[in-house]
Order: C-alpha cells, then structure tokens, then sequence
C-alpha cells in the first residue's frame, strides 16, 4: 500500500461504508437496498476498493459473503468512519436546531461598550450553551474574510453580497465643548465651518463625512483639520479636550451633550437619520444560536431605546 496514491482511498469513503454495510448485512443486496443502488452497483465499489487496497476483504459464495481477515481488519476502521460521521451529523444537527455553541461578532468600540453588553447578558440568561465572543473595532471589518458570524455596521451598506438588517437608526451630531465655542464662536450655517478646526474621522473619505443638507443639496463643508483618528471614541475626546468640532453619531454622545460637556451645532443642516445595521453573509443555513442572538438584538432595540440603555450603565 505503501506505493499508492493515498488519496484515493479518501475519495471513496462511500465505498468504504458499503463495505462495512454488506459486512453488517450479510448481503450486497441488503446492503444495495439500505443504500438506494442496485445490487451489481454495490458489487463494482467493494471490488474498486479492493482493487484501491491492493488486498482481498470478501469471501464470496451464492449463499453469503464473509470478511477476509484482512476484511475483518478494514472493518474496524470503517466502522471508526461511521461513528465520526454519525456523531458529525448529530452535533451539525444540535447546532442547526438548538442554540449552542460560539457566535463571533464585531461592533464599533463605543457602541460595542455602551450598548451590547446587557442585550448578550439577557440572551445569555435565556442561553446559556452559547458563548458569545465580542470583538469591537471602528474600521469597517468583513465579516466573511475574518470568520464572523455578523457585524454591526454604522451605515449605509453598499456590498450587495452582504444582507443587512437594521437595528436602529442614528444621526449626525456636529459638536463642539463651551471652551471652543468661546474661543472660536458658533457656526451658525454649514459654510461657516471653512473657518474652523474640524476633526476628521479616517474610516469616511473626507468628501462625505463633513456633508450637509442645505437647500435639498448635500454640501461638503470641512474646515482646517487639526487633528484625525480612526476612532469615533478618539475624536470625541479631542472634542471635549476643545481641540476642535466633531461630527460623529449620536449615540457617541448622549453623555456629554447631556451633560452639556459638548453642545450640538447646526442640527437644522444634518442630513435624515442613518441605521445602524446587522450585517452577515448569508441567510441560509446559519447555526441556531446565531438565529436566535441575531432575533434578539432586532427584539431588543425595538423595545429598548438607547437612551435608556445608556442611563442604566452610567
């Protein structure tokens, strides 16, 4: 066996289980029955495989076939096979009906912080075999190429190969602290914005982030630029700090402007509210505990308001 290509014997895994099959039978043509073949079918893939083996594993006569003692030997290891693959079935079952096991998913960091952690602690409660395992990060990650089960994304969702499902919609705050505005005054109008210190968030090209509706046209309108991350959470602390103005979604901060830490600007100009959405490959065939988290974040933000949310973890 030693000079043959050891794939072959790979490729035919279902000759093997119908070896095992007629063994167990006694016969080709229990075996052909249980397997949906005809009878002469059976009989070419064992003698493939004898052929593939180099070794004889059946005594044939009119009334019965019997194992050689090679035959005897092959079989343990196709019965191994069989039990692999029955027990692979059944857990691929388990994780198509029942929720178990690991759902990978990606947030933005803020949002990921504020948001997600009591919605998974009340899944979990109410599932206690799957394990969720959050990854958070501002750049805009595919979830196909990183093995994630979904991702939340803050956005429009221009990949059509990609199904998105809305979560929650958000707007677009322009901000800045009290320090700055007393430095700088307050941009009463978009243009106003040529002359002040815009922080620039590095995953939106600058030719959409600093957009505007004025007049039913959407207009660019970034000042000097002084500072720039690739960070929602980084920008806003560069806007409390008074280095500049930030334009970021709401839901980075409800804290401050609560507070009056920051101060909306220009709310008349911002365009119409833009979801958040929940963002994965593909609807089919997707394991029972991702079904279920996936059903449960869509129940959650309808019933519960980020507002709320955020007001029970400060």
């Amino acid at each position: 066996m030693t000079d043959r290509d050891p794939g072959t014997l790979r490729a035919d895994m279902d000759a093997m289980l119908l070896f095992l099959a007629v063994v167990q039978l006694n016969s080709y043509s229990a075996a052909a029955l249980r397997f949906g073949l005809t009878r002469s079918a059976v009989s070419k893939r064992v003698a493939r495989l004898e052929e593939t083996l180099g070794l004889r594993l059946l005594h044939r006569t009119t009334r019965q076939v019997t194992p050689t003692e090679a035959g005897l030997r092959f079989m343990e290891h196709c019965s191994r096979l069989q039990e692999l693959l029955d027990q692979a079935q059944a857990d691929m079952g388990d994780l198509a009906a029942v929720p178990v096991g690991t759902v990978r998913i990606n947030a933005p960091v803020v949002f990921g912080e504020l948001y997600l952690a009591e919605p998974i602690a009340s899944f979990q409660e109410a599932n206690p075999r799957v394990k969720v395992q959050l990854t958070l990060s501002d750049a805009r990650v595919d979830p196909v190429a990183l093995g994630l089960d979904f991702v939340v994304r803050i956005g429009p969702v221009s990949d059509e190969s990609l199904v998105a499902r809305p979560l929650l919609r958000s707007r677009l705050v322009t901000c800045g602290s009290p320090a700055y505005f007393q430095r700088f005054g307050r941009p009463e109008h978009p243009t106003d914005l040529l002359g002040h210190r815009c922080l620039r968030y590095l995953h939106i090209p600058a030719d959409r982030e600093w957009t505007y509706e004025v007049d039913h046209q959407l207009v660019n309108c970034m000042g000097t630029v002084p500072f720039e991350a690739d960070s929602g959470l980084a920008l806003r602390g560069a806007a409390l700090a008074g280095i500049g103005l930030a334009h970021l979604p709401s839901f980075y901060l409800d804290r401050p402007l609560r507070s009056g830490a920051l101060i909306a600007v220009l709310d008349a100009f911002e365009p119409p509210d833009f979801p958040a959405n929940l963002v994965y490959a593909s609807r089919k065939h997707q394991p029972a505990a991702v079904r279920a988290l996936l059903a449960h974040l869509l129940a959650w933000f309808q019933r519960v308001p980020l507002e709320a949310t955020q007001a029970r973890s400060c």
